[in-house]
């Protein structure tokens, strides 16, 4: 199981777009993965329970894989480089941030 956490950079947090992004890039993994926030922990796979977390910019953010594939659903750099494939649609650092940055799954 590889387990990271994360604060929500993105300025519209994980909504509509940012979501359908988020959500896609997860389905590419074989591994589970799960996004936890507080004491709820949904599917990360399911646009449904992403939306329901209710998440926006400065919340903190488990994001967990465990599966076959864990390892690579994490980002190996700092997630703010758009020529990083991993970095995870809620580290971005701008306001449009389904437009500027690289979508995945996992960062610091």
């Amino acid at each position: 199981m590889y387990m990271q956490q994360s604060i929500v950079k993105c300025e519209s947090g994980l909504y509509n777009r940012q979501a359908t992004y988020f959500i896609q890039k997860a389905n590419e993994f074989k591994s589970s993965i799960w996004v936890e926030v507080e004491d709820r922990k949904i599917n990360a796979k399911s646009l449904l329970g992403v939306l329901s977390m209710g998440i926006t910019k400065g919340t903190r953010v488990s994001i967990i894989a465990e599966g076959p594939d864990e390892e690579e659903a994490r980002c190996p750099h700092d997630g703010t480089s758009r020529a990083c494939p991993r970095a995870a649609a809620f580290a971005s650092r701008s306001s449009n941030c389904s437009r500027s940055a690289s979508f995945g799954v996992l960062r610091k």
